[in-house]
């Protein structure tokens, strides 16, 4: 028996008034009342708890699957980067996915160069995927003609940056030009005309269809598109184009191949230590990269360029006798100073070197090491000859008349060759 159902057998008996009995009877049935609705709300908070279980069940496998599925599009490609490589790579550009997608310099200028065929490809294969949405036609038409405003100028931008050659006001003035249109067509391209946006004015909109541009904001960006507001000053970039007169001899990307040059001379002087070492090997850098020396270089390498020569070597066919040898293409010559030899004129620079003995090195007791030479080298040193000498049939230079006199003979005399070669007759080859 219940607590209630016994004070209910209690008040049955007839030991209290009618009155009492009343108010006992109201007060218990408010006590029934409200132990039902205790009931009721247990039973409703059970099965709140039960639901609430379910739900942060599901809740945990939909954050598993949310986590599972991010992984699958993060390595999905699509279609639209599918479009971008190919036409690319077809241009000679690759993008380098080890380096978060950038391009690099030298494919930086093929994209520029190619940039109206690659826009005009890759938004002609979009519309193919894509045209089916007349919004989405448009922004792609759109911004395959923004993106050429942008390229056309950074090309002649990049090439006055790499550019080594001093530069003359007209050049200045014309990359100056070049970089406010490039700077004008990224603004209108992100800002003020961008060829997808909702159009709702928040700049922290989350609609699907937002503009995803956003400026630049890097240093390189600012060095070279940062206008002063004082416009009797340069950006950065202006001001030392305008010091120095060129970008590409203080760029930091032309010395990058200085260092293929350090160690290749660092294996050749790898068996020297210490000071010794690094003094030779950057006087050697130094005397490699001397723009008067380079220069002169090309001038010789064009003035004695070799000439085709008409004269072959060929073995004698046998039966061949020499009433059916071919003697058409010997040519007389003057002979040299030496008499042992046909040679050819040499240009002006090259009779300033033999006739200054400082620019050939001394051939004498004057040699910086002949005191460490043993006898031999001594004797071989001596009276070397360390002229130019140029061969009169093709023009190729040689350092000595005895190297110019064996050329000659192996290479353009055939008569002698041929009976070398016979073993007709001996030839003795004299070197001074």
């Amino acid at each position: 028996m219940t607590r209630l159902q016994g004070i209910t057998l209690y008040l049955s008996v007839g030991t209290i008034s009618q009155t009492k009995r009343d108010e006992y009877d109201r007060k218990l049935s408010q006590v029934e009342a409200e132990l039902k609705t205790l009931d009721e709300e247990e039973q409703e908070q059970e099965e709140e708890l039960d639901f609430a279980a379910l739900l942060s069940e599901q809740l945990a496998i939909t954050k598993e699957n949310i986590k599972h599925l991010t992984k699958l599009l993060n390595k999905h490609v699509s279609i639209t980067h599918t479009i971008i490589v190919q036409v690319l790579k077809k241009h000679g550009v690759d993008i380098q996915v080890y380096f978060s997608g950038v391009i690099n310099g030298p494919h930086c200028f093929q994209l520029a160069q190619n940039s109206v065929m690659i826009m005009e490809e890759i938004a002609d294969q979009m519309l193919e995927e894509f045209g089916d949405d007349t919004r989405l036609k448009t922004a792609i038409c759109k911004f395959k003609s923004q993106m050429i405003a942008i390229f056309s100028p950074w090309y002649d931008i990049m090439q006055a940056m790499t550019s080594t050659k001093r530069m003359s006001d007209d050049d200045i003035a014309k990359f100056k030009t070049d970089v406010d249109k490039a700077r004008d067509a990224i603004i209108d391209l992100i800002v003020d005309n961008p060829p997808l946006t909702c159009g709702c004015g928040n700049d922290k909109c989350k609609c699907s269809d937002r503009n995803p541009l956003s400026l630049p904001t890097t240093i390189k960006s600012h060095i070279l598109f940062a206008k002063p507001t004082d416009e009797s000053k340069h950006s950065h970039a202006m001001q030392q184009l305008y010091n120095f007169r060129t970008f590409g001899q203080v760029d930091e990307q032309n010395g990058e191949t200085a260092h293929a040059d350090v160690n290749q001379l660092l294996r050749q002087f790898g068996n020297i230590r210490g000071k010794r070492q690094k003094k030779l090997w950057v006087r050697d850098f130094h005397w490699r990269n001397n723009g008067v020396v380079l220069e002169k270089i090309d001038e010789m390498k064009k003035a004695t360029s070799r000439k085709k020569s008409t004269a072959e070597r060929s073995a004698p066919q046998p039966g061949a006798s020499d009433d059916a040898r071919d003697t058409s293409d010997i040519v007389e010559h003057v002979l040299g100073d030496d008499e042992l030899f046909p040679t050819a004129e040499l240009n002006e620079d090259e009779l300033e070197m033999n006739d200054t003995e400082e620019l050939r090195g001394p051939t004498n007791e004057n040699h910086a090491d002949y005191d460490s030479l043993p006898e031999e080298s001594k004797k071989l040193l001596d009276g070397m000859d360390t002229k130019i000498v140029a061969c009169a049939e093709c023009g190729m230079r040689f350092v000595g008349s005895g190297a110019c006199n064996i050329h000659y003979h192996n290479v353009h005399d055939t008569e002698t060759s041929s009976e070398l070669d016979a073993g007709d007759i001996t030839m003795s080859v004299t070197l001074r």
